[in-house]
């Protein structure tokens, strides 16, 4: 049986510019360049070797994993106010997945030392880029967890609950939680490494049970009782 994933929501993303100094804000952006780029168009690949940062001003973009079998398996949604690329102090490393963006996106481009030289001189900084790492950490413990379920169908279930944790907002209409986040039946199958085929018949399966429901490409989550979610977690489907 696979448990629900516990709380664990976007909103708590640790958003760097929120965060840091006035003066030090001003002056990352001073150094920061706009990139605006189309639907489609790739941030960074896997395997290129990291020499920019981006936080998204507006959009959304989409990170995922190539396997060397030529698999690809999506991990994560990032939106606005979100940091990305590794903003460690070590050099020498390489992108390990590829960031695509998935409707129109606007970035602010800077260069990771000058990240760095932010953190070198502001305690609060450094603590923002701790938390975020910390997030991001806990994010990817999520996706390994994701990856050692034991079926196909638990992991379809793990999927909706951690969607619905960190993109969840309350929906008056039914009740429910309304996953923010506009997710084609190729996106979810990409996460939980089946067909596109056999998440529409798996998706179709639990909207019937009054388990989900959707709404022009949002899926809702049935509000949680402990019977309902046993349904959820622990039937096989």
């Amino acid at each position: 049986m696979t448990r629900a994933p516990s709380s664990f929501h976007v909103s708590r993303y640790p958003r760097l510019l929120d965060k840091l100094e006035a003066h030090d804000r001003d002056w990352l952006r001073s150094r920061a360049t706009t990139v605006e780029l189309v639907r489609g168009a790739l941030v960074f690949s896997q395997s290129e070797p990291i020499d920019d940062v981006f936080i998204i001003e507006s959009g959304r973009v989409k990170a995922y994993y190539t396997t060397p079998q030529g698999q690809s398996i999506t991990f994560a949604f990032w939106l606005e106010g979100m940091l990305m690329g590794v903003p460690g102090v070590s050099t020498g490393f390489d992108h390990m997945w590829t960031a695509e963006v998935i409707v129109p996106t606007r970035l602010m481009r800077f260069a990771r030392t000058d990240l760095l030289a932010v953190v070198d001189r502001s305690i609060t900084a450094a603590k923002s880029i701790i938390e975020i790492l910390e997030f991001k950490s806990k994010y990817l413990s999520r996706l390994a967890q994701l990856l050692g379920t034991a079926s196909v169908a638990d992991r379809l279930r793990f999927v909706l609950y951690s969607l619905r944790d960190l993109y969840g907002v309350p929906d008056p209409e039914t009740g429910g939680v309304r996953i923010e986040l506009p997710l084609t039946h190729a996106d979810i199958a990409d996460m939980v490494g089946a067909s596109r085929q056999w998440v529409t018949v798996s998706l179709g399966q639990l909207e019937r049970d009054g388990l989900i429901c959707t709404r022009q490409r949002y899926i809702i989550v049935a509000e949680e009782r402990d019977a309902r979610r046993s349904a959820l977690v622990g039937h096989a489907g």
